[in-house]
């Protein structure tokens, strides 16, 4: 419940722009001017399947499934999540000492949508609306009605069919259809069936519009964000080759190349362009373990009494959400093991992905319980520190191993 409760706060879809061209390009609309379509006052799309995200936080890559499936591509949750580099990804801010970003935040940028659209055969835009409802619900109404399915990002509080106080933070549900005549939008949501269990389905749930527009998100830039893929005549990739070219790119984000992560979420995310390589996969493992020292325990402890900010427990919930992450592909690794080229490969990059998994579980454990120890029990505090660094270590020479594939057992 834990990995629900603080996972719904954290499923903020940070769309940026990035282009990786495979077979096709990433489109944005800025909404600078009206449409001149005509618009019904009303449309339902038809038969988009459900996918309940259950015990995750995973909302947004559940919304992906949904629409994936909803053109027919046979695809599942985690197939989503592994695709779009999901407990493969970490970064790490050199300003934030002791704090990651964890690995689903670091995967749903516009690079990664992009990727998930060339292995599927789809067209991807994003949508930057600027700070006008009506043109975001026209931009919205225009694409339902020619049966495209929408994303888009709200304050999950602020949704009528959520009992009160049970849950809270940002979330990406998708748009399926719309009525100006009784001024209701329609609405799949891959989280509704968690919160509420007197409902029976998160799909085709009617909402009045204005409890959407109370709901959306704006940007830092004051623009309201959606997005939409669109089905071509292109054949999605086969599955074993898909999943090879996931792989790969996967290892190479493990392995801290900035070249696979979305460079706008870089630039004004990660602090800049200068020492990239210093931030994500393996350089974000190494800068994470030298955060940890004696000076920013003793520092964090002390401000987490005075001012309540939480700054250790947040880090702590960041490794728990790592944990499961990785525990996710691995179990998803294990269901398809006949997608490895051979079973000796397969085996490894399973296993050795558990022992991961179990690692950064450990790491959760032992960060939340630098927030137990009273402050004035400083050496107690201090006979920590190099407990969490070994835990690192273990953490950088399996991620190695990963990224060195079987043959470094071999080697060895």
């Amino acid at each position: 419940m834990k990995k629900k409760i603080i996972g719904i706060f954290v499923c903020i879809l940070l769309i940026a722009t990035g282009v990786v061209p495979i077979s096709s390009t990433i489109s944005q609309s800025v909404g600078k001017e009206s449409s001149t379509v005509e618009i019904p006052d009303s449309h339902i799309i038809e038969n988009i399947p459900y996918v309940c995200q259950g015990d995750t936080f995973y909302c947004i890559y559940a919304s992906l499934a949904m629409i994936f499936q909803y053109y027919g591509l046979n695809t599942s949750l985690f197939e989503v999540c592994f695709n779009s580099g999901v407990g493969y990804s970490l970064g790490y801010r050199i300003k934030n000492p002791c704090h990651s970003i964890f690995s689903s935040l670091m995967s749903q940028e516009a690079k990664d949508r992009q990727f998930l659209a060339d292995i599927y055969g789809l067209n991807y835009s994003y949508w930057h609306v600027n700070d006008d409802w009506q043109l975001y619900w026209t931009s919205v109404k225009e694409n339902i009605s020619k049966d495209i399915p929408v994303t888009t990002e709200v304050w999950i509080q602020e949704l009528p069919y959520y009992e009160e106080d049970t849950a809270w933070g940002a979330h990406t549900i998708v748009l399926s259809g719309y009525n100006e005549t009784n001024n209701t939008v329609c609405v799949h949501d891959s989280d509704a069936t968690i919160f509420n269990t007197s409902m029976r389905s998160g799909a085709y749930i009617y909402i009045p519009i204005d409890f959407l527009k109370n709901a959306l998100i704006v940007s830092s830039d004051k623009k309201y964000l959606f997005e939409t893929f669109v089905d071509t005549i292109e054949k999605p990739l086969p599955k074993k080759e898909a999943f090879e070219l996931a792989h790969s790119r996967n290892i190479q984000r493990m392995k801290g190349d900035a070249t696979y992560y979305d460079e706008e979420f870089i630039r004004y995310n990660m602090g800049g362009t200068r020492g990239l390589i210093t931030i994500f996969g393996l350089h974000a493992l190494k800068w994470l373990k030298h955060s940890y020292n004696i000076r920013n325990i003793l520092m964090f402890s002390i401000m987490d009494r005075i001012t309540g900010s939480y700054y250790l427990l947040s880090e702590s919930d960041n490794c728990w959400f790592m944990y499961w992450e990785k525990l996710d592909m691995f179990d998803y690794l294990y269901e398809h093991l006949d997608f490895f080229p051979n079973l000796d490969n397969a085996f490894y990059y399973v296993y050795m992905l558990n022992i991961d998994a179990a690692c950064w579980g450990a790491l959760c454990y032992k960060i939340s319980k630098l927030t137990e120890i009273p402050i004035f029990r400083i050496p107690l505090l201090i006979s920590v520190v190099p407990e969490i660094r070994a835990i690192l270590d273990d953490i950088i020479s399996i991620e190695k191993d990963i990224i060195a594939g079987p043959h470094s057992i071999v080697a060895s």
